[in-house]
């Protein structure tokens, strides 16, 4: 899924964790295709503020749901 032509990309964001100046953020996405079909994508993502204040990602993790 990673390098497909896509048109369109919509976040269902299922929840975050907050501790101080880091959050974890978990979820889906979903990809439009050229063609209009849509693939289900899960992610995570972990922030991390900077000594600016600036939230900064500091991982990500994508995959396809088991069983795709």
């Amino acid at each position: 899924f990673a390098i497909a032509p896509y048109t369109a990309v919509s976040f269902d964001n299922h929840g975050c964790i907050f501790d101080s100046d880091s959050a974890t953020c978990m979820g889906e996405y979903y990809f439009t295709g050229t063609d209009s079909s849509v693939t289900k994508v899960e992610y995570t993502f972990g922030y991390k503020k900077d000594a600016e204040g600036n939230l900064k990602i500091v991982v990500h993790h994508s995959s396809l749901p088991y069983g795709s």
